[in-house]
């Protein structure tokens, strides 16, 4: 059984995830406590309420409706996108840059995105998205994401993210030559997507409090097929890419209130922070080669959709 960290000093729900982790986020905690010194709040008194925070009524950023208890603003993430993967992806991409959201959906990530970069210009996509729950300024195109070309010029974004698309398409094909021209020499994709290991968890499905959760796989039966990280590598190589990282996607203090949130009743929260410690999520990045289209277009943040 591993032992808690000699000489760190951690609260009871911190040392219970180290001694009963029996694995592999084990050998990651030791970087991960060496990052967040010399803060060393214990989960109790420095993680939850951080999740828990509302929203600045001064922030004048981002319009949005109410939070949902397992969300977290990412204004606090500013200076630890480290601690979100997600985060750690969009704060690298360069000031005032152009990012597009594939699938925004409702909006719920575009929305932290902002929190996070207000500085960036925000471009979404979707077949059914929310415009009016998106950043103000926001740029939305209504489109088929296994069809259509997009609106927009080639090599004209900075960054593009597609999170929890794939899985829901029965070809990939357009969505990936589209990426791959829209994205300027020098220009990153994030990729997210359900990991082979929730083909083996339980389903919530008739658990109340649950609000729809999806935590098995096919709890969500909008989902076509997984597919795995090795071929979203070979798919985006194969159109000029170059896979820049992969791994398993996590928000760190929903992984760690993991410990205190398990004991509680059933809860979107407590899923919430379910799925991040044992890792639902994988993702991949990938870059644009600098040797790219020298022709790329700017794109203007006025362009219509």
């Amino acid at each position: 059984m591993p032992q808690p960290l000699r000489g760190v000093p951690m609260g009871w729900c911190t040392t219970a995830a180290l001694q009963r982790s029996g694995g592999a986020l084990v050998s990651e905690w030791p970087a991960l406590r060496a990052r967040l010194a010399p803060g060393s709040e214990t989960l109790e008194t420095g993680i939850l309420p951080w999740i828990d925070r509302g929203i600045p009524a001064d922030r004048g950023t981002v319009r949005r409706p109410s939070r949902r208890p397992s969300e977290m603003n990412w204004r606090y993430l500013r200076p630890w996108p480290w601690l979100d993967t997600r985060a750690g992806f969009v704060a690298a991409t360069p000031r005032g840059g152009c990012l597009l959201d594939l699938g925004s959906s409702d909006g719920e990530t575009l929305r932290h995105m902002a929190e996070l970069r207000p500085d960036l210009r925000f471009f979404a996509a979707d077949r059914a998205g929310r415009p009016d729950q998106y950043p103000p300024g926001c740029v939305f195109a209504r489109v088929d994401l296994e069809q259509d070309r997009l609106p927009w010029p080639d090599g004209s974004m900075d960054a593009i993210t597609c999170m929890h698309v794939v899985e829901h398409l029965r070809s990939l094909e357009n969505l990936l030559n589209e990426v791959a021209r829209l994205l300027r020499p020098g220009g990153r994709v994030y990729f997210e997507t359900p990991h082979p290991r929730s083909l083996s968890l339980p389903s919530l499905r008739g658990q109340q409090g649950t609000a729809a959760f999806t935590l098995n796989f096919y709890d969500d039966p909008t989902h076509h097929r997984l597919v795995p990280v090795e071929e979203l590598a070979q798919e985006v190589e194969r159109r000029g890419l170059a896979v820049t990282g992969r791994g398993i996607s996590r928000n760190w203090l929903f992984a760690l209130a993991h410990w205190v949130l398990r004991w509680g009743p059933p809860s979107r929260k407590r899923f919430t922070a379910q799925v991040h410690w044992v890792g639902w999520s994988a993702w991949l990045s990938a870059r644009k080669p600098e040797t790219g289209d020298a022709h790329a277009t700017p794109l203007a943040h006025s362009a219509a959709a």
